[in-house]
């Protein structure tokens, strides 16, 4: 229970997809709640944002692409560079800023700052993306880090050290 699950088919009516919460299972029963977003995505990011003291934090989704095929060096399509915040006490997704970049298949990290450094992914055109950029939840803005990866980093991991450092493997 509590487990969130992606529905997808090109054969359910538009209406029906989304994305669900299971509340709870048994053996023969599955009970579930629709949470509404801004749009079905694959590809995409979501991370936890500090809290300001309260017991339940937002969530901020970032990047990814209606295309559920999509690889490095091949044609992609519907990759996106938009973003929203998640509020659970509400159930509603808030759209936010916008990346400068495009992308499916990165990362997202939460810093110690409370800021979020989202790294890498695949482009529309199948390319690995090679910037770095920075959310900042309190001012909605983000910003490039200036730092760039060689080569571009897909499917990678990002982890944040104790030390305040991101490791990208």
């Amino acid at each position: 229970a509590g487990d969130w699950v992606i529905l997808w088919d090109s054969n359910l009516d538009a209406s029906l997809q989304g994305v669900f919460k299971v509340v709870s299972a048994t053996s023969n029963t599955i009970v579930i709640e629709r949470r509404e977003g801004t749009g079905l995505r694959a590809g995409h990011r979501s991370v936890a944002l500090l809290t300001s003291g309260a017991t339940v934090c937002s969530v901020l989704t970032c990047g990814g692409t209606a295309n559920t095929q999509t690889t490095l060096g091949t044609s992609t399509s519907f990759i996106t560079n938009s973003a929203e915040i998640y509020d659970p006490n509400t159930k509603l997704s808030t759209p936010v800023k916008a990346m400068a970049t495009p992308r499916a298949y990165h990362t997202a990290t939460t810093l110690q700052s409370g800021k979020v450094l989202v790294t890498g992914g695949v482009t529309e055109g199948g390319n690995a993306v090679t910037t770095l950029e920075i959310y900042d939840p309190i001012g909605d803005a983000w910003t490039l880090s200036g730092v760039t990866l060689i080569p571009g980093a897909v499917n990678h991991q990002a982890s944040l050290l104790t030390n305040g450092s991101v490791l990208i493997t």
